[in-house]
């Protein structure tokens, strides 16, 4: 009997020290370098994060298929409205692989004033600035020199969210 159980307690430190099941972290450290990513948007202008250095800017990602995305819009659309006097920027990414109407389409009935891009999910500006979206909806929270502080993939944490951008109006309010 004390040798199962000495094989049972040896087992079980052997599976708690596999690096493999190692929890991810639920929030990156906030990258060293600036955000740099440009992309074509609904209106054939460029939609740039450089053009918000200086103040926060939230990245929307959605698909116009998510469910999810589609209850979180309005709430971004209410963020935008109430804070975008105060220097918020937001910007949505559509990641949808049909472009053009169906795009437009979603953004006009969601009433999203704010700018919004087209790319696919896989592509290399999109992939090198921001790495893989894994789960849609995706937000980014990106501080007023452009790097990443927060970074929700699937649902958006908007208490969270909503505090750290307060944060960084802070002292643009003074």
């Amino acid at each position: 009997m004390t040798r199962r159980l000495a094989a049972l307690v040896a087992a079980v430190a052997l599976l708690a020290a596999c690096d493999g099941n190692k929890p991810k972290p639920r929030y990156p450290e906030p990258r060293k370098s600036a955000v740099d990513l440009t992309l074509p948007g609904l209106d054939g202008t460029a939609v740039s994060v450089a053009d918000a250095r200086g103040r926060p800017l939230v990245i929307f990602m959605f698909t116009t298929w998510s469910l999810r995305a589609q209850v979180e819009a309005p709430q971004f659309v209410q963020m935008h409205d109430q804070l975008a006097k105060r220097g918020l920027r937001i910007i949505g990414i559509a990641l949808d692989r049909r472009t053009g109407p169906l795009v437009k389409t979603y953004v006009n009935y969601m009433h999203m004033r704010f700018s919004v891009a087209i790319a696919e999910p896989d592509n290399a500006a999109l992939l090198a600035a921001l790495g893989r979206t894994h789960k849609v909806p995706r937000t980014l929270l990106l501080d007023p020199q452009g790097r990443v502080r927060l970074d929700f993939q699937g649902a958006t944490r908007f208490k969270k969210l909503r505090a750290n951008v307060e944060r960084m109006l802070a002292p643009a309010a003074k």
